[in-house]
């Protein structure tokens, strides 16, 4: 079967629900649009209805992504359900 590396950001969205309510250890990094990559993975605190409230556990500071429509690539750290650690998921985004 072969897999594809693009999601939507309601896939993104319950992902992130997913791995918060279920994996709480496993970590995501994106790149945001216009911008580089994340240095670091981050762990999931909470996803709201538009965005996601990270930290970064080598500093314990908050990243506070606001708009999910903003994300143009993630990774994650482990697998989880049919996603692969890292590798680079494009994200559809309602913007473009």
């Amino acid at each position: 079967m072969e897999q594809s590396n693009h999601v939507d950001v309601l896939q993104l969205r319950a992902l992130l629900h997913d791995l918060h309510a279920h994996r709480n250890d496993i970590m995501i990094r994106f790149r945001t649009l216009g911008s580089l990559w994340q240095p670091s993975f981050l762990r999931i605190n909470k996803v709201t209805d538009s965005g996601v409230i990270l930290a970064d556990p080598q500093n314990d500071k908050p990243v506070i992504l606001s708009n999910l429509d903003f994300v143009v690539q993630f990774e994650i750290d482990t697998a989880f359900k049919q996603f692969q650690p890292n590798n680079h998921y494009d994200v559809k985004s309602n913007l473009l």
